[in-house]
């Protein structure tokens, strides 16, 4: 089990003593070791500990996790064109979270402009944003880019969506 599922690398022991010599081995092979004397109570332990699991996994899939989301920029709003940049979009589909990767596409290229790290709207930050007007700021992920210089309003900042992302929405 763990190889293909990790999480039921366990033993139940219902009503018996565990040798020594197994719980060592156990703890060697990080297998669990759930014991009770009542079998609801041994249920309970396993149930509790599946929840928490999926719940760590699903905290570390968020991590990876990016929504697909396109924004446009508001021109009027332009607060700092480099390094981070902070813009006024709209959000035009999709969900928009903080930490999202953001791209552009140049001339059959894309190119990525840095990932979120803040959203505000009505000068209140917020974690995720589904519709409407919002401010954003863009820290650069390598290359710097330059509202006016390598991109303008007309251009849709886009979420960069990979395989990793994918395979964590999926999950």
């Amino acid at each position: 089990m763990k190889d293909k599922k990790p999480e039921y690398a366990v033993m139940l022991c219902f009503d018996v003593k565990i040798d020594p010599d197994a719980r060592k081995e156990a703890q060697l092979l990080n297998i669990k070791i759930f014991e009770a004397n009542i079998i609801y109570h041994l249920f309970d332990q396993f149930d509790k500990y599946i929840n928490e699991y999926r719940e760590m996994k699903k905290q570390e899939a968020k991590k990876k996790a990016v929504f697909p989301c396109i924004l446009k920029i508001d021109p009027n709003n332009i607060f700092r064109k480099s390094d981070p940049i902070i813009l006024g979009v709209s959000i035009l589909k999709g969900v928009l979270y903080e930490g999202t990767p953001i791209i552009i596409q140049k001339n059959n290229e894309f190119l990525l402009l840095g990932i979120i790290e803040s959203i505000e709207r009505n000068k209140k930050t917020v974690n995720k944003v589904r519709d409407g007007d919002v401010a954003i700021k863009i820290v650069p992920k390598g290359t710097v880019y330059s509202y006016d210089r390598h991109f303008n309003h007309e251009n849709q900042l886009i979420s960069k969506i990979d395989r990793d992302s994918i395979d964590a929405l999926k999950e």
